[in-house]
């Protein structure tokens, strides 16, 4: 069943248009054959931002089962399984189940225009609606206001994270662009909880609550990192878990009241792979980080400065062309010894990616010293053989995290 489905999803990717057009009229087109799914949900917090999305669905769902309730989730991307994308109940979508249900979306579709992501958010929307659940957590795609997920009316809350420069050929080319963008998920008398953010983007935010009658509450202004004070430390590594960890807690705290115990668990237990995650320790400590844009490295950069000068700290990269490249090593480069760059695993549902002598070229106008591998497995080589210990950093783009948690299963 497992090849059967990975069949299954090439050939809906293959065969339906891959050019994204921000429009819901498709969607809504098709959630109507299928009998509107999205309008028959169980209360939905709606997730949207440019960095921490995923985490801060982790910790919530991680703290409402602490609590008791039935939690669905839908994130993206996957890192290795599409499954990872739809949890039911706390676990991924059955092979069998999904297969089944995007069989239906192709067959109702009917060969009508439509992208990878919304028949896959239609085929999300109706498991969601015929398994009961307490809670639906639910991430956006790249945006916000004509993102496949915004078909919701009335989510229970909104929730945005960190935004920065990132999918700015489809969103806008400044933060403020994207941030109304993003906002498109606040909606009329809803709450939202707004995280750590510049002061562009909160203005931003702010007008669109406001405009909308819906309560806003803002890091840093109505709520800080002091709501994690009474509980033990997140699970998950790094200042901006912390963040995401309040911004998690607050956002519940709206909607349910939880007991103290359950919080401390839900914060300890919370997964979320492939974020500042240690796969191997020793001499060569393995790291691995998704960091893909300004707002990821940012973040990266100041959990690199904490790690001290005992053990050089080497930089692991593959980069999708998409992303600005340029800014990434300029953020990240001071804090590497040196960076070896890899070429990520061809795909053309993923986009081209640069070449290792592409990257060097960048990293050469950037003054950062580096060089390129083959592959992971060269480069690891290539770094043993000149460090007698290191860190290795594997960063710049969540598709190469989910290729070297693949190469560690």
């Amino acid at each position: 069943m497992k090849e059967a489905l990975s069949d299954l999803l090439d050939r809906l990717y293959d065969f339906y248009f891959q050019e994204i057009d921000l429009n819901l009229d498709r969607l809504i087109n098709l959630l109507n054959k299928l009998g509107s799914p999205h309008k028959n949900l169980p209360p939905t917090l709606h997730v949207a931002g440019t960095n921490g999305k995923g985490s801060t669905i982790a910790f919530c769902q991680s703290i409402l089962e602490a609590a008791g309730y039935s939690v669905h989730a839908y994130t993206s991307p996957h890192l290795v399984r599409f499954n990872e994308r739809i949890r039911l109940n706390g676990k991924l979508i059955a092979d069998e189940l999904l297969y089944k249900t995007l069989k239906d979306i192709i067959q109702i579709n009917d060969s009508n225009p439509i992208t990878f992501f919304e028949a896959t958010t239609a085929a999300a929307f109706v498991l969601f609606s015929k398994t009961p659940a307490d809670v639906l957590l639910l991430e956006t795609g790249l945006g916000g206001r004509l993102d496949a997920t915004n078909v919701i009316e009335a989510p229970l809350m909104s929730v945005i994270t960190p935004i920065s420069l990132d999918h700015q050929e489809f969103l806008g080319n400044t933060v403020s662009k994207i941030a109304f963008e993003k906002s498109g998920i606040i909606k009329p008398n809803c709450p939202v909880v707004i995280s750590k953010q510049t002061p562009e983007v909160i203005e931003v935010l702010k007008r669109e609550a406001i405009l909308k009658g819906s309560p806003c509450y803002i890091y840093e202004k109505d709520w800080d990192l002091d709501i994690l004070a009474p509980y033990s430390s997140p699970n998950l590594k790094g200042e901006h878990q912390r963040i995401n960890a309040a911004t998690a807690l607050k956002a519940l705290s709206l909607c349910f009241a939880l007991k103290p115990k359950a919080i401390n668990k839900g914060l300890q237990s919370a997964e979320w792979p492939g974020r500042l995650q240690c796969l191997q320790e020793g001499f060569h400590e393995i790291w691995i980080d998704g960091a893909h844009n300004s707002g990821g490295a940012e973040a990266l950069a100041e959990e690199l400065k904490k790690w001290g000068s005992d053990k050089p700290i080497i930089g692991i990269l593959g980069m999708k062309e998409r992303k600005d490249a340029k800014l990434f090593m300029k953020i990240l480069g001071p804090h590497f010894k040196e960076a070896v760059f890899i070429p990520l695993t061809e795909n053309n549902k993923t986009g081209k990616s640069y070449s290792p002598d592409d990257l060097l070229e960048i990293a050469e106008k950037e003054d950062m010293r580096a060089s390129k591998a083959k592959s992971y497995q060269d480069a690891l080589e290539q770094i043993q053989k000149k460090y007698t210990q290191s860190r290795i950093v594997i960063t710049g783009s969540l598709f190469l995290v989910g290729e070297i948690l693949n190469l560690s299963s």
